[in-house]
């Protein structure tokens, strides 16, 4: 009997949003980069061993600066946390502004936040 083993995408949330795009394993060289997200004008990293092993979720903000917006979480937390945060962004201009940076470091807090929130113990 033949049995048809139906898995999900781990990055369908973010790829039904509109203008997000997923690249998973984007660098050969750089094995511990699982997926390279674009949200618009935004890019974030997915980085750990594995999928299945605990990751964290990082955002570019400008050339050199990366901001953690989750670590040591699953996959869906991570993902959960790259929607949460262009949640919180989306509608600001695209341009550069103290103002829109002012803006992003403070939804990189709140996402920070709310995923601490949500991890929940390990069992003993």
């Amino acid at each position: 009997m033949a049995v048809a083993a139906h898995t999900r995408n781990p990055f369908a949330s973010l790829l039904s949003r509109r203008g997000v795009s997923v690249i998973p394993s984007p660098a050969p060289r750089e094995p511990h980069v699982l997926a390279f997200i674009v949200a618009g004008v935004r890019c974030f990293e997915i980085r750990g061993v594995s999928a299945s092993g605990a990751l964290s979720a990082h955002f570019h903000q400008r050339d050199g600066e990366w901001h953690v917006l989750a670590e040591g979480v699953p996959l869906a937390q991570a993902t959960a946390a790259i929607n949460r945060f262009i949640d919180l962004v989306w509608d600001l201009a695209p341009g550069w502004s103290a103002e829109r940076d002012a803006a992003e470091l403070a939804a990189v807090a709140t996402v920070r936040e709310g995923v601490a929130a949500t991890v929940l113990p390990l069992a003993a």
